[in-house]
């Protein structure tokens, strides 16, 4: 097998119990040369616990840890050997700000030319090698905000009951909150709407922070349409491509041009008020604005 195929770390059934609590559980998994790993998840998720694994500093209570295709080697006092080519270091948040490659030359000058030809040249990928440190981190953070906002929902999702409320207040209270000038509501008629009134909220809030990101003025409006809500949120960014509009619905999908070059985004805002929406018998769409940028169209029933 390719040395490239061959994983750096797999693990198998680990599990490690403190204080009868299983405090990390992993089946199988493994990390591949050429990749840079972010591990993120709630506080709990046994983060820290995984990556002590990693470095050789705690042995899970079931399981196998492999490296290079081999078993940690311990001592006679059970403590592990760890391998001269793994450097394990401290909590505290990396601050260096140069790149990844000048990072691994100051900490690991003398072997900066093996992990290179062994990690990066021979698998083709130099992205990560020749980018920021601090941007890896921003990435990271990033990815835990999209965990973290995908769980807040499906909290939500599970235990929120449904009510009749005025949906023409909350639209109202929700712009407000966001003291912007620059937003328009247009309200043809009072409606009220029986549904999950918290999730509704996220699923417009999410909506609005979109247009907020990649534009200066928006519009919001609503009104009914014989049994039908309708609920758009227009504003004058540099929209989204109209082959890109099924997409940017699907979790964690991030558009590479236009609204996504100059300002960051979990991935998870249009998906997750997508699913709020289908989730109460409406549709949502998306479409070009007369404003110039984007139109997200709400239909709900009455």
């Amino acid at each position: 097998m390719n040395r490239i195929q061959i994983p750096i770390y797999e693990l198998n059934n680990i599990k490690v119990v403190r204080d009868n609590v299983v405090n990390l559980k992993v089946k199988n998994f493994k990390f591949h040369r050429g990749a840079i790993y972010g591990i993120v998840g709630p506080i709990g998720a046994g983060k820290s616990t995984l990556l002590s694994i990693l470095g050789g500093r705690l042995v899970p209570n079931e399981g196998s840890v492999e490296y290079e295709s081999e078993e940690f080697k311990k001592s006679w006092r059970g403590k592990i050997k760890l391998p001269n080519d793994i450097l394990c270091l401290d909590d505290e948040p990396i601050k260096f700000k140069g790149t990844v490659a000048e990072y691994v030359k100051n900490i690991l000058p003398n072997k900066f030319d093996d992990i290179y030809q062994n990690f990066y040249s021979s698998a083709k990928i130099t992205t990560p090698w020749d980018g920021l440190v601090s941007n890896l981190s921003r990435d990271v953070d990033e990815m835990e905000k999209m965990l973290n906002e995908y769980l807040q929902f499906s909290r939500s999702n599970f235990t929120e009951k449904s009510e009749k409320f005025n949906l023409s207040e909350l639209i109202m209270s929700i712009v407000k909150k966001y003291e912007n000038k620059n937003i328009l509501v247009d309200q043809k008629t009072e409606v009220f709407f029986s549904g999950r009134k918290n999730l509704i909220q996220r699923s417009l809030n999410n909506l609005l922070d979109n247009a907020i990101n990649f534009s200066k003025n928006i519009k919001v409006t609503q009104q009914k349409i014989k049994r039908s809500i309708l609920i758009l949120v227009e504003d004058d960014g540099p929209g989204i491509p109209s082959s890109e509009y099924e997409n940017v619905f699907k979790p964690f999908y991030k558009v590479d041009k236009s609204r996504n070059q100059t300002k960051s985004s979990v991935g998870l805002g249009l998906s997750i008020a997508s699913d709020i929406v289908r989730s109460h018998g409406g549709n949502i769409e998306l479409g070009k604005s007369e404003m110039g940028g984007l139109k997200i169209k709400i239909v709900l029933p009455v």
